[in-house]
């Protein structure tokens, strides 16, 4: 099953620094333990860097002269200097990484909270596997930024500078022939950085591509089972997990050449230190303690250089990733709640007004066309009509799910758009055809958290005849129930559903094709209850069987994005329009 790549439409844009920035809120949060860590690392390059000095002085001044009491004072010295630099270097690193944690923590919540936000346009053009991609791996290359990527990039320019330091004021004819390589050396920072940007972005698309490819077919298994797609989507997988392989390889491999560029490069200017510093050490310009030192400080000097370009490219990787983090938590497809809840909540009467309501959910073709009706409060309406009229589009606009492009929809004569989203979705329930079960108990399904007495959920499950199948359950209404039910029959679902809405006492009742998966022997069961449940309550049912139409008050015939009919059972018959020929075909077979 193939997809447009919704990560990749701008792998080849460079990606800008600056929505690093984004960073700066977090990083606030974290700013002592960022701070300390910069103290310990610099602590750490210092120390480590001044024992090459200590080396040249116990040769030069120790060593030679035969001052055996000197040279153990040196070598104290310099076994403090080594074991306070692992020390300070341990807790560098240490600290690096728990703010690096702390961050991508809160980063996560902050992006689960978005989602939570944004609407349901948003969310359904954007592949799941996207979305977990940007909380998951997209997240993880910021943590990298903050333990080894910026902390690490300005800890190795400050071992840069004092190396160069020691360097030239030890010997400035021996530095300049120990970094005669250097320009070889910066050319290759810059030209691998740029190679290795473009795979690492290349590995990353291909990666998101794999994650989309891989929740698409675990969601849809059954699908792939039951039409012997097997062998394609397998092919298919297979060709996408190949190409992150192969670019995951050149990205490697590149970065191997890199490294053997640097490693020969330092290679070859210790040699040089070593001829041109054993010359000087014969002609008696240089010492042999210095020739030692410059050893080590040349493979100090090396070290950084070899870093910065894996620095670069984390510096790269976050700010891609960060970009497209951005993208969700910037986004502005949201349903705006300007209002805020009031303490006590109102219970809503149940008037329901659409007023020359006009949607669409893209920009090519309007799916509600001036559609205008009222419900009085406690009234049963039917929404009858044939695939994508747009019946489950008024219930999803009436749930604020979407928002209209024009005209108004009112309850109680109260815009909806200035009722809070708590207060007006907790006066209404929706029971969908497909139902959603979290992995946990029966309980905790019907209540979905909300503080709901045992009792008051009990007797909902007898209105409902579902009290039987739920006491039979191994542990009754706390039996675990494993992620979507797939230990419950899909009637056993649609009756938890109806649990649910019930107890949750709603004044609007929305039934989505509610009972459209049920068999015809469980219907009888809970029509009863349904008709219980509706009692008092404003109720929209999308009707797929006789048993709803006909005990409605009034039905609403949809077609293309317009209602054509509307009245009750027998009115519409005795027109024999539209809804009689929907009804001679469609729903005389439920007799």
């Amino acid at each position: 099953m193939e997809f447009n790549d919704f990560s990749t439409h701008d792998s080849h844009k460079k990606p800008s620094m600056s929505v690093l920035r984004d960073l700066i809120p977090y990083m606030r949060t974290v700013k002592g333990i960022l701070v300390a860590t910069m103290i310990y690392l610099l602590i750490a390059t210092l120390t480590s860097t001044i024992v090459p000095l200590l080396l040249k002085t116990a040769i030069d001044d120790y060593i030679v002269p035969k001052d055996f009491q000197g040279l153990l004072m040196i070598g104290l010295y310099s076994l403090l200097l080594v074991l306070g630099t692992y020390v300070f270097q341990y807790l560098g690193t240490y600290y690096s990484f728990v703010a690096a944690q702390k961050i991508v923590l809160d980063l996560r919540r902050d992006i689960f909270h978005k989602l939570l936000t944004l609407s349901n346009r948003y969310l359904g053009k954007t592949p799941l596997g996207v979305i977990i991609t940007r909380t998951t791996n997209d997240t993880e290359k910021l943590s990298e930024l903050m333990s080894s990527g910026a902390v690490q990039l300005i800890n190795d320019a400050i071992l840069l500078i004092v190396t160069l330091f020691f360097l030239f004021s030890t010997n400035v004819t021996l530095s300049l022939y120990s970094l005669c390589l250097t320009p070889l050396v910066i050319w290759s920072v810059v030209f691998f950085s740029k190679l290795l940007r473009k795979s690492y972005d290349l590995a990353r698309n291909k990666l998101t591509q794999l994650n989309i490819n891989l929740q698409e077919n675990l969601s849809g298994i059954s699908i792939i089972k039951i039409f012997n797609r097997q062998a394609k989507n397998r092919t298919y997988f297979d060709s996408i997990s190949e190409a992150y392989g192969n670019s995951t390889y050149t990205a490697l491999k590149q970065h191997t050449y890199f490294n053997q560029t640097i490693n020969i490069c330092s290679f070859l200017s210790r040699i040089t230190v070593v001829v041109a510093g054993s010359y000087m050490v014969i002609k008696g310009t240089s010492t042999i303690g210095t020739l030692t030192a410059f050893l080590f400080w040349v493979n100090y000097f090396y070290q950084p250089l070899r870093d910065m370009g894996e620095r670069f490219n984390i510096l790269q990787d976050a700010a891609s990733s960060m970009g497209k983090i951005g993208n969700i938590l910037h986004c502005d497809e949201v349903i705006p709640d300007k209002a805020l809840p009031s303490p006590k909540a109102p219970v809503f009467e149940g008037k329901i007004e659409f007023k020359d309501v006009v949607f669409r959910y893209s920009e090519e073709k309007k799916i509600l066309k001036h559609v205008s009706f009222t419900i009085e409060p406690s009234q049963r309406i039917a929404l009858v009509g044939p695939t994508g009229a747009g019946k489950s589009t008024i219930m999803n606009i009436l749930l604020r799910l979407f928002d209209i492009e024009s005209g108004s929809v009112l309850i109680d004569g109260i815009d909806i758009q200035s009722i809070p989203l708590q207060e007006l979705r907790s006066n209404m329930s929706i029971v969908l055809q497909d139902v959603f079960i979290f992995k946990g108990t029966v309980m905790e399904n019907i209540t979905l958290g909300q503080d709901i007495p045992e009792e008051k959920i009990i007797e909902a499950s007898r209105y409902l005849n579902a009290h039987p199948f739920i006491s039979a359950l191994s542990k009754g209404y706390h039996t675990q129930l494993s992620s979507e039910g797939s230990n419950l029959s899909h009637g056993q679902k649609q009756l938890i559903s109806f649990i649910r809405a019930l107890v949750h006492n709603p004044r609007i009742l929305l039934l989505d094709e509610a009972t459209s998966s049920v068999d015809t022997y469980t219907e009888k069961l809970i029509q009863e209850g349904i008709n219980k449940l509706m009692q008092g309550r404003t109720s929209i049912a999308i009707a797929h069987r006789l048993s709803t139409i006909t005990s409605c008050d009034q039905i609403f015939v949809i077609d293309q994005g317009k209602i054509i009919e509307k009245g009750n059972h027998d009115e519409l018959l005795a027109k024999k329009g539209f809804y009689y020929d929907l009804y001679t075909t469609q729903f005389q077979d439920s007799l």
